[in-house]
Order: C-alpha cells, then structure tokens, then sequence
C-alpha cells in the first residue's frame, strides 16, 4: 500500500462515485490507481480524466505517445507509471532493444527520425527545463506545430501522473520486479 489507501467503491462519497462511474463508462471500463488517487479531489478528477483520456487514446500515433510517456516516466525514475505503459509501448511496436535502453538511461537507438526528434526534445526539455532554438526547430521540422504542442502536452500530463504516483508511493503490483535503473 502507498501512503494513502486505495478507496473502494462501497468507500467513496457520492460525489465520488459518480466521477468514478462516468470514468468506468468510458474506455478505461475500470479505476485505475492515477483515478483512485485523483478521486480525492473529485472535481480534478473529472476534468482530470476528459484530459488524460485524451493524452492517453487520442494524441499522436502510439509508438510516438509511449515513447513520451515512457521517456517521461523515466526520468521522474516512476517504476509504476513504466510498468503501466512498457506493454502499450511494445504492442505499439517500440521493440526490447530500445525500450531497454531507456530503462537503463542509455539513449536508444532510433529508426523514425520523429521518434528521435521527440526524445531529444523531451529529454532536454526535462533535464535542463528549456530547449535550445536547434532542438526546437529540428522538432519543429520534423513533426509540425500540432504534433509539437502534442509531445509537449503528453510529457506535462504524465509529469504530474509521476508526481502524484511517487508522491503517494503506490507500489508495483505483488510479484512485478522494478524495471528501471
């Protein structure tokens, strides 16, 4: 258990059983731990979930948006937020090789150029809060205005996904290893 306990269903205030009742209708069809936790504020929560249903099914192709999250998730070293995603990213097709890499800290080695484009972007966004103007317009270059604002977007969302998951401690499920070093 994390530093807060999960809030069962039969737990929760009315007001939070209907937020959790309109994120189980949608396609999530049960409450995640990142709901289970926004649940304690449940006007965020609400909007919260509208937002990161889009973050999450919506935006950019797959391989490019799990490679974000995942980036992302990395670099907070959020073993849970990593565990959630590694297997969206391998269905999505980023392969063992690179997603190894990046759990280890090593850059990956890049077929798509907007792959490598969107890591380079993001990696130096989080390590030094900025991008320099050849970063940001070799991005630019390669995935347009929207794509950009969408990798910027995505990063942000799951930066506070990883601040909320440590913050709360919430573990691995029993029996998954830590991935991440």
């Amino acid at each position: 258990m994390g530093r807060i306990a999960e809030l069962r269903y039969e737990d929760m205030s009315s007001e939070q059983k209907a937020v959790a009742d309109r994120i189980m209708s949608g396609p999530r069809k049960t409450l995640e731990i990142t709901h289970n936790t926004w649940l304690r504020s449940p006007k965020f929560a609400e909007l919260n979930q509208a937002v990161g249903s889009f973050m999450r099914y919506e935006i950019l192709e797959p391989r490019l948006r799990e490679l974000v999250i995942l980036t992302t998730g990395k670099h907070w070293d959020c073993e849970l937020e990593w565990h959630l995603h590694r297997g969206p990213a391998e269905e999505a097709g980023l392969d063992k090789p690179l997603l190894d890499a990046l759990a280890a800290g090593r850059r990956p080695r890049f077929e798509r150029d907007e792959e490598a484009a969107a890591y380079h972007f993001v990696t130096m966004l989080l390590d030094e809060h900025a991008v320099d103007d050849a970063t940001y317009a070799r991005t630019l270059q390669v995935l347009g205005e929207q794509r950009l604002v969408e990798v910027i977007a995505l990063c942000g969302h799951y930066v506070m996904v990883a601040m909320l998951l440590k913050t709360f401690a919430w573990p691995l499920p029993d029996g998954v290893e830590p991935q991440l070093s």
